[in-house]
């Protein structure tokens, strides 16, 4: 993210502060068993980061993702491994993922994304009524508990859920709510502007 923040800022500069507007392809992450591979279920997680990120960026005007399905059968190929889909058809668990994040982007605007000293990136999106916010630990391996709570006003429920999977918030649905926050973004929903996430 920081890079394209990067990236934008100098376009911008070399033209005179006008957009200059930016197309990204070729996003990705292998799962193949290879050096450069990653775990099925982390590749999806880090597409919900980017995407979740990505709208963020006024001057990002698309970013695609390489690519819809495995070209091979052989796990230790990296450029054969990057899809939605196994070679056979079988989604991966990116393919849930982007089907979630797509749900999402379609119903929400993006609000602004922020990261704390800690490592704790949230996303806000928000139909003018309903906020979402998408909160995750920055390195893909990094767990903690955090009291998520409603501000701004403050009291108002809050529901919580993992893109494709059960989240471990067995207080869903209430004012406060204590969670694991791992590098797989939770979605927050609530009619507060606002919400606070306090590791503990």
């Amino acid at each position: 993210m920081q890079d394209l923040q990067a990236l934008e800022a100098a376009a911008k500069a070399a033209n005179n502060g006008k957009q200059i507007p930016l197309y990204v392809t070729e996003i990705g992450w292998p799962t193949s068993i290879g050096q450069a591979g990653v775990d099925p279920t982390v590749a999806a997680n880090f597409l919900a980061r980017v995407y979740l990120l990505a709208p963020q960026l006024g001057d990002l005007k698309a970013a695609w993702w390489h690519e819809l399905q495995d070209q091979g059968i052989d796990s230790s190929v990296d450029a054969d491994q990057f899809g939605f889909l196994l070679a056979s058809g079988s989604p991966k668990p990116a393919a849930c993922a982007m089907r979630e994040l797509t749900k999402l982007l379609a119903q929400y605007q993006p609000k602004g994304a922020t990261r704390d000293a800690s490592g704790i990136w949230t996303a806000k999106f928000s139909d003018g009524m309903t906020s979402v916010f998408a909160v995750w630990k920055e390195a893909a391996n990094a767990i903690g508990e955090a009291n998520i709570s409603s501000v701004e006003p403050s009291g108002l429920r809050i529901d919580a859920r993992e893109i494709c999977l059960a989240t471990d918030t067995s207080d869903s649905g209430s004012t406060l709510l204590r969670t694991t926050i791992s590098g797989a973004p939770v979605l927050f929903t609530t009619n507060a502007d606002n919400i606070s996430v306090q590791s503990v």
